[in-house]
């Protein structure tokens, strides 16, 4: 231990430390430790010289038991006692003085101990150059690295409780304003319906996780042009009020109807396309009308470039969107293309900046789109095409669990279908991924799943034909023993060393050697249905070095450093605690 010399305390001393009241694990909280130990010198000096008036006291004590000794037995000498009492005075008094000897020995194991000991270290440690200050480098280094992805994860969460806030604060003004417009007895209901439209778009907008709602597809009806334009200049002034009640939602359907604009949504899906389906109200002299707003994200700021085509030939519109939210930032963001096909349409143009521009065919920027005039009383279908079977977002965390032993046992065609994304995804990125997003790995969450997901179809024979048996062998020992450069399992190497993850190494550990024993099981199974039964044995013994973390004592796993030392919770109460640093969503 560190030691530094005492000052006065006071309240103003304490309050005006930096570091008083901040956690160890605050960001650079451990700076005030490194001030500590960076005066070793000073502290082995310090804490030799408190041995040595201890020593001090202790041969003090020593000399004046001997005086006082030799004191009295003179006193009961030249006394008139005599007999047993004399006897019985003179015993008393030598057996205080027998306490002497004890307290000799104190001071030499003092000595021995502790003071020559310290002597000792403070020669090796701190003698002639202050080669401490080396260690304390390498100290401070290692903190650093420990608090490397605490402190990206912190940044993270800071990012999303600030844009939480600030939707927060956007929604309070929102909810203001309403409260100032419908007092007001002049309000017209357009402005009602606006200040409503914007008290329901910042109360969604708080939730976190926006990703994707790309492509923003939006029925109006409008009186003229003018009416158009002064929607577009409003940035998403064409927004609509609905009410819960005329919602429909089903598995693969959904209907809502759009008070402001007289029509009705309906949205469904088939494997390949999307299609959407607009019923209007007919309103006298008002024009049916599609927006493309080709610029629109779920969050709201999200989008950082877009493009939009028109070709009036083919009654398409097609066109691409930049965009980062909240996941997708953490790699530089994702780029959305769409295809969306019309029956008919009599008319369009396109806007950029809030201006429209009548029949023209493109559009660039984070202010554009597309609007489409229809027949009256027609009814539209838009197709929005993606790659045929091909799953881009796979939380397969989330889905290897029960989604898909489910779909192997009742739908292996969807089932295949997933796997084979996965390992398209394995052919264009190089690895296999945990929680794919577009065509981006995220690194999110732990273990390496997607072998179990794979061993899952082949071991019930559901896996069909196309099938690359040699392409799946090899990204699965990539997976288990190298270290991927995008969605890897703790480094390898150093788990095949120690049989478990350190904890001092990654505080997730247990539960990672607990998933990592799992998967190596699954891709163990994979070996020996291939027909390689030494190498599949190569993957069964990993599959038992989860009893390498079980603590007999506690009949529960338990993080174990790479000292060997076990650190689990020291109550039944404390396993209770949910954000408890030895342990995270998994299997632990």
């Amino acid at each position: 231990a560190c030691v530094r010399s005492q000052a006065q305390t006071t309240p103003e001393v304490i309050l005006s430390n930096p570091w008083h009241d901040r956690g160890f694990c605050d960001p650079d909280q451990y700076q005030a430790a490194l001030g500590r130990c960076q005066n070793g010198y000073e502290s082995c000096d310090l804490f030799i010289k408190a041995f040595e008036q201890r020593a001090n006291i202790e041969r003090e004590y020593i000399m004046a038991i001997q005086n006082w000794s030799k004191m009295w037995q003179n006193e009961i000498n030249e006394s008139q006692e005599f007999g047993t009492n004399k006897k019985t005075w003179l015993a008393a008094i030598r057996a205080g003085e027998q306490a002497a000897y004890t307290h000799t020995d104190i001071v030499e194991r003092i000595q021995h101990d502790v003071i020559d000991q310290m002597v000792a270290f403070k020669k090796q440690n701190y003698a002639k150059s202050i080669i401490h200050i080396r260690k304390i480098k390498e100290f401070e280094k290692d903190f650093e690295n420990l608090q490397k992805p605490w402190l990206k994860l912190l940044s993270r969460i800071n990012d999303a409780k600030e844009s939480y806030h600030e939707k927060r604060r956007k929604l309070k003004r929102a909810e203001q304003a309403k409260k100032i417009i419908d007092s007001n007895t002049g309000a017209s209901e357009e402005e009602k319906t606006e200040a409503q439209i914007s008290v329901n778009a910042y109360a969604r907008e708080s939730a976190t996780l926006r990703n994707y709602g790309n492509v923003g597809v939006f029925p109006i009806q409008v009186d003229n042009d003018d009416n158009l334009q002064h929607m577009i200049a409003k940035r998403h002034g064409y927004r609509s009020t609905f009410k819960n009640e005329s919602e429909r939602i089903e598995p693969g359907f959904y209907q809502v109807y759009l008070d402001t604009h007289k029509v009705k949504v309906e949205l469904t899906a088939t494997e390949q396309i999307g299609v959407h389906r607009y019923p209007f109200d007919n309103v006298h002299e008002k024009h049916c009308m599609i927006l493309i707003d080709s610029s629109y994200a779920l969050p709201l700021d999200g989008c950082r470039q877009s493009h939009v085509n028109v070709d009036p030939n083919k009654n398409e519109i097609t066109g691409s969107i930049f965009f980062k939210g909240f996941l997708s930032r953490a790699f530089g963001g994702v780029t959305t293309y769409f295809v969306i096909t019309f029956t008919n349409w009599i008319d369009f143009g396109v806007w950029t900046q809030g201006r429209l521009m009548n029949r023209q065919t493109t559009a660039d920027g984070c202010s554009s789109g597309v609007y489409v005039m229809l027949l009256a009383n027609q009814q539209q279908h838009l197709f929005s095409e993606y790659m045929d079977h091909i799953y881009i977002d796979l939380s397969i965390w989330d889905i290897f669990r029960t989604q898909v032993p489910f779909l192997i046992l009742h739908d292996s065609k969807r089932a295949n279908d997933i796997v084979h994304s996965i390992m398209l995804i394995v052919e264009q990125g190089g690895y296999l991924p945990k929680w794919p997003l577009a065509n981006r790995y995220t690194n999110c969450m732990i273990g390496s799943h997607a072998d179990i997901i794979l061993s899952n179809l082949i071991m019930k024979h559901k896996h069909d034909l196309y099938f690359n048996m040699t392409q799946i062998l090899e990204a699965l020992r990539i997976v288990a023993n190298k270290v991927q450069k995008h969605d890897s399992r703790f480094d390898p190497p150093t788990y095949i060393k120690y049989q478990y993850v350190p904890f001092d190494m990654d505080e997730y550990s247990a539960s990672l050697t607990l998933s990592y024993a799992y998967d190596d099981w699954t891709i163990g199974n994979i070996m020996y249905t291939a027909g390689l039964t030494d190498e599949a044995q190569e993957y069964y013994d990993p599959s038992q070095w989860f009893e390498n973390i079980f603590e007999n004592t506690k009949k529960n796993f338990c993080p174990r450093n790479s000292t060997g030392n076990i650190l689990c919770p020291s109550s039944e109460i404390e396993y209770l605690i949910p954000f408890d640093y030895r342990y995270t969503e998994g299997d632990a």
